[in-house]
């Protein structure tokens, strides 16, 4: 999800030129004296978009507007500079602006969760205007102006190397999800249709009538969103895959995670 800020520094349009590349900066300072500086009229400064340490992400000008964000073109060694010197590069650029972070040598980098976004945004915008995903096209800011250090010690070919594997990753999301909600389908027909045959439950026609409940609905979801929480399943593909190949094997335990409420209120989960 990308939050939106409003900023008066911009410009409409570009000029006429189409967007050619994507420029990465390092912030001097947290998110919100980012927000600040780029929402204050007085500084004259933007950006399109700003990625926060935790991955979250901030819009502050519409791609198809100019951010003012690259500042005096000055000895550039990337290509994509070299070749239009008589063009403002804010006129055919989309910037990201990374929060800074040190790492463990002392380094101003950025956190993995600003790899993963960063690289997922790099992606989709080289794909909005049909940008080759290279080196060529996404730059640093001091391969613009080689008096600045920005963006420190981000690791730009990491940053494109990620965003090559984003169709990938996002084919085998979908795959897994798909797989899941199978999965959750097949555990919904088990409840409904009272094909849990435990003993300790008694006749079947009690067990049938705790699976008519309406809490089980809720229930069946709660234990599903247990185990993804407890595998880590949001944030790692690889667990996922193992969770996931793993709930067939995981589907009979309900038995037993279910006996304990069929005498008394649940205590979790909403009712239908």
């Amino acid at each position: 999800m990308v939050k939106f800020i409003e900023t008066p520094n911009k410009e409409k349009g570009r000029r006429g030129y189409q967007v050619a590349g994507v420029v990465v900066h390092i912030a001097d300072g947290s998110t919100q004296s980012v927000i600040a500086e780029f929402t204050s009229p007085k500084t004259q400064k933007s950006s399109h978009y700003h990625v926060s340490r935790d991955g979250s992400v901030i819009q502050f000008v519409q791609e198809s507007d100019t951010a003012w964000a690259q500042g005096r073109v000055n000895n550039p060694t990337a290509t994509l500079i070299r070749e239009n010197l008589d063009v403002n590069p804010n006129a055919f650029l989309v910037s990201i602006e990374e929060e800074d972070f040190e790492n463990k040598q002392n380094l101003k980098d950025i956190t993995e969760a600003q790899y993963q976004t960063s690289a997922e945004l790099i992606y989709d915008i080289c794909q909005r205007w049909s940008i080759p995903l290279d080196r060529v096209r996404v730059i640093g800011h001091r391969e613009i102006n080689a008096q600045k250090r920005c963006p420190e010690n981000i690791d730009l070919d990491r940053l494109v190397s990620l965003a090559l594997q984003v169709p990938e990753k996002r084919k085998q999301a979908v795959s897994l999800l798909q797989r899941l909600i199978a999965l959750f389908q097949q555990l919904i027909a088990m409840l409904t249709k009272g094909r849990i045959s435990n003993p300790s439950l008694g006749s079947m026609e009690n067990a049938k009538g705790f699976l008519k409940s309406k809490r089980v609905w809720a229930n069946g979801l709660a234990i599903l969103l247990f185990f993804a929480t407890l595998f880590g399943v949001t944030p790692d593909m690889e667990t996922l895959d193992k969770l996931s190949k793993a709930m067939p094997i995981l589907l009979p335990l309900l038995n037993l995670l279910f006996i304990p409420f069929s005498s008394r209120p649940v205590t979790f989960g909403r009712a239908l």
